[in-house]
Formats: structure tokens, C-alpha cells, sequence
């Protein structure tokens, strides 16, 4: 069967700016140094271009991520091209940029969520590794009051990095946002390499795998308050908790179904450390254009997809697209 257009889903690294310091922020490992020079970032006018061009696609969904899209001046002039030519869009941001007026503006813009990092309901932990707790709880409780008075659909929702140091504290964090108001929560595991100097102390393994079996059992509790992860994403966190290394998967969805365009432009797959570190020309949309991509990919759509790369970096794309947050 052929994929439809509107199968696919974009997730936008449109800058890799941004006004925390997360220690363990993937732009801060050596994939991705390269990408900290701001003359190495697209500019607004190429943004704004592609948009043009990805509109031709028909796409399902764009997801609006960084560094903190919201540190870009621009970020509304985008945010605006994308509801010109009617693509659905979501922002992923730390919330802490979130003003009221902001919150006002975002809501405007007709986003389909907003995708909130909230490691914690406790402020200590949330600023060991983040910082910002009480201005990212405020940005979501601009957006919530934003969302009622203009009676959006838009939704709101929480996405939390799950390490060794909160997994015990992350079914706190869900009653924290339902008491918010919250239509979504998320945990995804952190994934580092091993030759991060934060491994040994935040990275899963099998000691934890008793206490992310009580987290899914509590969360599936509250779905009647809260939406949690599809349950496809679930199984694939519970078979690959703790394993690192790279496997085998059968019809990966990413180069047809989901495409990752990062701050430079580059274009891959997917976001998973192991492809980009494998795909070492990748198209750029400031010369290739994605309705291209989009179109051989439909071609390839028939033809059976084994990745050897997939890994527990990969798990939160299931999540990003087969969310139960949107009926499609």
C-alpha cells in the first residue's frame, strides 16, 4: 500500500539555541557540537521557504523543536507560515518563555499541542539538571489559562526524561499535572552514550525495570484523568529498557513516515544518534526539496524496511507518531 501524504510527520530541530543549560542535553555531545555556531543554523527566509515547500506534501503534523524554539526571535513568524499554509503543528518547548503574552500568542497561532519538559514536580531535582522550574510551571499555567478563555482544542502536556535518579518520582509528577489541568503526559528514557561522563549516574538499566513495571501500572490508572504514551511505545520501553546496543527492527517507519530536519537543515530519518552518525551526506533542504523526499519516499513505501540501528534513543518517535492524543 502506498503512503498517504499525510501519513508523515516532520519533527523540526529549528534551532540549536536555547536559554537553559541542560546537562544532559544532546546538543551538548560531540554528534551534535558542530551545530552550536549560529551562522551554521538556517536562516528565517530558508525556514519559511521550505514551509512553502512542505506544504506541497499534504503533512500530517509538524513538531516544532530545538534547542527552545521559543529563544528564536522569528519563532512566530514561522509559527504563522505553518498556519498560513494549514499544516498542523506542534511546539516542544522548556516553558520558561512562556508569558502570558506569549501563552496568548501560541494559542492563537492554533497549535495542536504544546509539548512541555518537566523532569520533576520537585523543584530541587527538576534544577539540578534543567533549571527554571517555577518559570516553566508558570508558562504552563499561562498556557492552561490561555487555552479556557479561548476555548482551544490545542493540548497541553508535560514530557519528562526519565532517569535513574526520578523514575520513582515520576507517578507524582503525573498527579502534579493532572492537578495543572494537563491533557498528556509522557516519559521517555534518557539515552546517553556510554563515554558520557552522566552515564553511570542517569541511565536505565535492568536494576530499574521493577519500578518502570510499577510506574506503567500506576499511569494506566489515571487515564481517565490524563492521556499517557500508546501502548505500542509502552511495549517497546518495556522489551528494550535496558538494552543499549544497536538491533534490529522490523518496517521502521523513519525515511517514509518521519522525517527529522535539524538546525542546519540537514535531513534524516530519524533523530536516533546511530543514523545520524551513519549518514554522513544527508539531503538539506537549503538546496534538495523535501516535497522531493516526500515523494520518493511514497515510492519506497512498498518495499520491506529492516533498521539495524534501532535502539532506545529511537523509542520516543513511537510515541511522536502514534500518539494517542490525536485520532488519525
Amino acid at each position: 500500500m502506498e503512503t498517504k501524504v499525510s501519513d508523515i510527520i516532520i519533527l523540526w530541530a529549528l534551532s540549536s539555541n536555547c536559554n537553559l543549560q541542560c546537562k544532559y542535553c544532546y546538543f551538548g555531545i560531540p554528534r551534535d557540537k558542530p551545530l552550536r555556531p549560529k551562522a551554521l543554523n538556517i536562516n528565517t527566509q530558508q525556514t519559511l521557504e521550505c514551509i512553502t515547500d512542505i506544504s506541497k506534501a499534504s503533512i500530517r503534523r509538524i513538531c516544532i523543536a530545538g534547542g527552545e524554539p521559543l529563544f528564536n526571535k522569528d519563532i512566530f513568524k514561522v509559527l504563522e507560515g505553518l498556519k498560513k499554509v494549514r499544516i498542523p503543528t506542534i511546539v516542544s518547548t522548556n516553558g520558561t518563555l512562556i508569558t502570558k503574552k506569549v501563552a496568548k500568542r501560541l494559542i492563537k497561532n492554533d497549535l495542536v499541542a504544546v509539548f512541555i519538559s518537566l523532569d520533576s514536580y520537585k523543584a530541587e531535582y527538576h534544577n539540578k539538571w534543567r533549571g527554571g522550574f517555577h518559570a516553566t510551571i508558570q508558562g504552563i499555567k499561562n498556557l492552561v489559562e490561555q487555552k479556557r478563555e479561548c476555548k482551544s482544542k490545542a493540548k497541553i502536556g508535560i514530557y519528562t526524561v526519565m532517569t535513574k535518579e526520578n523514575i520513582d518520582d515520576i507517578n507524582g509528577t503525573i498527579d502534579f499535572a493532572i492537578d495543572l489541568g494537563l491533557d498528556y503526559f509522557v516519559f521517555q528514557p534518557i539515552w546517553l552514550p556510554k563515554n558520557n561522563p552522566l552515564y553511570k549516574q542517569l541511565s536505565l538499566n535492568e536494576h530499574q525495570f521493577s519500578s518502570l513495571n510499577h510506574l506503567i501500572s500506576e499511569a494506566e490508572k489515571k487515564q481517565d484523568k490524563i492521556t499517557i504514551p500508546n501502548k505500542k511505545y509502552l511495549f517497546l520501553l518495556k522489551k528494550n529498557f535496558a538494552k543499549q546496543n544497536t538491533h534490529c527492527i522490523e518496517n521502521c517507519f523513519g525515511g517514509k513516515k518521519l522525517f527529522f530536519i535539524d538546525p542546519t537543515g540537514n535531513v534524516y530519518n530519524c533523530p536516533s544518534t546511530f543514523k545520524i552518525n551513519t549518514t554522513p551526506h544527508p539531503p538539506n533542504i537549503k538546496q534538495d526539496k523535501f516535497s522531493d523526499l516526500v515523494s520518493k519516499a511514497k515510492t519506497e513505501e512498498q518495499k520491506p524496511t529492516k533498521c539495524k540501528l534501532f535502539s532506545l534513543d529511537c523509542i520516543p518517535m513511537w510515541e511522536l507518531y502514534h500518539s494517542n492524543l490525536f485520532n488519525d
